[in-house]
């Protein structure tokens, strides 16, 4: 790789949808990449689908390019204004997300607040570049500078008409002699370079589209989605909820449970300081009773264990999921008796 090199090359167009002809779920990624002609020509994609915390979630394989004839042009000539021009190169990836990924895209777009996939589309790009310069060289009569015609002897022994080439500036340079084009390095020997330069691109896949869109087709099937309205009365209990969701991406269960036992103790005693024992203190009871149960799960095995169960106990993530939808239940319900409680 060559130190020291900048390349202007952007990544101008991504697109993303499921790819249904695999055994495995796998996205298909469409992207253009321009760049313009003078800065050469790409030659090698590869790169890397990342969450949103660049985490790698899978590699990407090409699986068709639009691009097929590459050109290299030297600098110097009439023909610059060619290489200003840009050229668009069109790959389509393919990301095997496997059953492991889609389990963790799912844990990170369940923590986003509004439900959205966020990825980064890492790319390896490989450029061939061209340090070729045209040489301005001219061709010179012998009677244009006094002298009567020149002739050569060649090896064949024949005489030829002979003229001078001489170097001269032309900013517009050109020939209609084919071998009059005479290359150079540009301030040295070296006339091609190879380059390789990174590309990120952010992608953002809604939560709507996800839900009816991706996940049917890649094998999580139709998420049945529950709605819990938010009205931030009990803000410190909001923010708890914030921090499981942050650890249920990690899949940090007992972070989970931990924040919502938190929860837990919040409302209850914001809830019989504002209500003393009014009748709607019966029903909170019953309540909170519940929810503490449920959320000192990951604490109390051992009251399952002792059930009998066949099997060892295991907390799962999908435990962690609905502690946390309870746990927003939970809050919803203790605004509600806050505000309406006689």
């Amino acid at each position: 790789m060559a130190l020291g090199v900048r390349t202007v090359i952007k990544i101008s167009n991504v697109s993303i949808q499921p790819y249904e002809e695999s055994v495995l779920p796998s996205l298909e990624i469409a992207i253009e990449i321009t760049l313009s002609k003078d800065e050469g020509a790409i030659v090698g994609l590869s790169g890397w689908l990342k969450d949103s915390d660049g985490c790698l979630i899978a590699p990407l394989s090409q699986l068709s390019s639009a691009q097929t004839v590459l050109e290299l042009m030297a600098r110097g000539s009439h023909y610059d204004k060619v290489l200003r021009e840009e050229a668009i190169y069109k790959n389509t990836f393919i990301a095997i997300v496997g059953r492991e990924g889609l389990e963790h895209i799912e844990r990170k777009r369940r923590a986003h607040r509004k439900g959205d996939v966020k990825l980064i589309l890492s790319l390896n790009v490989k450029l061939l570049k061209s340090k070729a310069c045209i040489s301005h060289i001219h061709k010179l009569a012998p009677d244009e500078i006094g002298i009567s015609r020149l002739k050569i002897l060649t090896e064949s022994g024949r005489t030829v008409d002979a003229a001078f080439l001489v170097h001269a500036y032309d900013p517009d340079f050109t020939t209609s002699t084919t071998n009059r084009w005479i290359l150079s390095g540009d301030s040295g020997p070296v006339f091609l370079q190879v380059v390789e330069q990174q590309l990120q691109c952010n992608i953002t896949i809604p939560a709507s589209d996800w839900l009816h869109d991706y996940a049917p087709k890649l094998g999580l099937g139709r998420l049945y989605v529950i709605e819990v309205p938010y009205e931030g009365i009990i803000s410190e209990a909001w923010e708890y909820v914030r921090r499981a969701e942050e650890a249920l991406a990690k899949c940090d269960i007992e972070s989970v449970y931990a924040n919502c036992r938190e929860v837990g103790t919040l409302l209850n005693r914001i809830v019989k300081e504002s209500i003393g024992n009014r009748p709607a203190i019966k029903k909170w009871h019953r309540a909170i009773g519940y929810f503490e149960r449920l959320s000192s799960l990951a604490l109390h095995r051992e009251e399952i264990r002792n059930q009998k169960p066949v099997g060892e106990i295991k907390i799962s993530c999908e435990d962690a999921e609905f502690v946390i939808l309870i746990t927003k239940a939970l809050i919803k319900y203790a605004e509600e008796l806050l505000q309406n409680a006689p």
